[in-house]
């Protein structure tokens, strides 16, 4: 029993991982396009980057756009020759960002965006040795940021916004039973909310040249009334059907059902950008983003009922504080826009607390673009290729009852992402 025990309690910390350890910095194609750069420029999608540098759009406009995001995990156990392999949907993560200039010189700007900054989908083929870790994984996080900027003379402008967070998650596995090599499928569902904020400011110390600074406040996302159900359970006769019996809350016809509530902190992000415009055709940006992964210490969830035997479940996650660098350019050929850059992404996720959800590592990321202008009208490409480096996951961490956190064994993920949007100025 104490196998059950480690196995249903493990299925708990899946949930969220991958808004701890992946962020998915697709909010405008054009950033996307000069490797996720570009926060310090009057751009109507830079609402979320930095609220401030809107200050300096001439009046107003409105872009959307759409992410796809093509992932391939595969996982060799430390015990054993075979290679496992993700068969992930595709993910769309998406974008809307609107602003409109009023005031004396429009110097005022309100906005409105709708962003999704965390949300995956993971899905391992059938009966892979890490089954009892994670099947499947869907997960969605939708910020909501109404933002009002103001530019106080041509060379400073600040800004601020106020964000909701909407999020879901729904993960599957399986837990492993002591009824001769059985298994009950396994299954966590919730919703999530949450608040926070963001400031920024933005200065042109010369008309070539804008800095931009930004903080985004961190987002404690609060599960509620999460549901947790286990089924195909079977019905057994004896001390052993009352054993298992006492490790499933509410078992009736081979299903059991309990409610739980969770907190996870999603992480507050600073990040400093610089843009040199040498000429009306050429511009390049730096970008350094500081996101602090240490607030992420464990996972905790508290259950309205005895889940094997206990009502709360934490497991450790210790993340780490780390800096993104990017760096990219734009060159314009009339109406014609192209568009290159690339970041170093260093993983947050120490050694031994990788997850079949989460296999995260150090990533570099290369970008390359389109623009296209039609008057006031823009239409924006992007193609985004990460690799991440080969990971071996040792000396695994345990959770509260001594189960580890994730399975032992080395990882390695490719992830390919186009982008295509539409911005209308005015």
């Amino acid at each position: 029993m104490r196998k059950i025990i480690f196995t249903m309690l493990g299925l708990c910390t899946a949930l969220w991982a991958e808004a701890g350890g992946f962020q998915v910095v697709l909010q405008g194609v054009r950033q996307t396009g000069m490797g996720n750069t570009g926060s310090a420029l009057a751009d109507v999608s830079n609402a979320f980057y930095n609220p401030a540098s809107i200050g300096f759009l001439e009046s107003g406009g409105v872009a959307v756009g759409v992410n796809s995001i093509f992932s391939n995990v595969e996982f060799s156990p430390t015990l054993g020759s075979e290679v496992y392999k993700t068969e992930n949907p595709i993910s769309l993560p998406f974008y809307l960002h609107g602003a409109y200039g009023f005031g004396k010189d429009k110097a005022f700007k309100a906005g409105l965006s709708v962003v999704t900054p965390y949300g995956s989908s993971v899905k391992w083929e059938d009966g892979w040795v890490g089954q009892t870790s994670l099947e499947q994984i869907s997960l969605r996080a939708i910020y909501i940021q109404p933002t009002l900027a103001y530019r106080i003379n041509k060379q400073l402008s600040v800004g601020a916004g106020f964000q909701y967070m909407l999020g879901s998650v729904n993960l599957q596995r399986k837990t492993a039973l002591p009824v001769n090599g059985a298994f009950a499928d396994s299954e966590l569902d919730g919703k999530a909310n949450g608040i926070g904020w963001n400031l920024g400011v933005t200065f042109k110390p010369v008309e070539q040249i804008s800095v931009g600074v930004a903080y985004r406040s961190e987002i404690k996302a609060k599960v509620e009334d999460g549901t947790a159900t286990f089924s195909n359970i079977p019905n057994l006769q004896g001390p052993a059907g009352l054993s298992l019996a006492a490790n499933f809350p509410n078992l009736a016809n081979g299903t059991s059902t309990t409610s739980f509530t969770s907190e996870l902190p999603l992480p507050a992000v600073l990040t400093i950008g610089a843009s040199l415009q040498t000429n009306e055709n050429f511009t390049f940006n730096f970008d350094a983003r500081y996101t602090f992964w240490s607030s992420y210490k464990e996972l905790a969830f508290t259950f309205k009922d005895a889940v094997a035997g206990s009502t709360l479940s934490a497991s450790p996650r210790n993340y780490r504080d780390r800096i993104v660098l990017g760096a990219g350019a734009e060159y314009k050929i009339k109406d014609l826009s192209l568009r290159a850059g690339g970041y170093f992404d260093p993983t947050p996720v120490p050694d031994g607390y990788m997850t079949a959800e989460t296999p995260d590592a150090n990533t570099t990321f290369l970008s390359g673009g389109l623009g296209y202008k039609i008057g006031k009208l823009n239409i924006d490409a992007s193609v985004l290729y990460g690799d991440k480096a080969k990971r071996t996951n040792t000396n695994v961490a345990l959770d509260n009852r001594n189960a580890p956190v994730g399975p032992a064994g080395t990882y390695k993920t490719r992830v390919i992402v186009g982008s295509l949007g539409v911005s209308y100025s005015f």
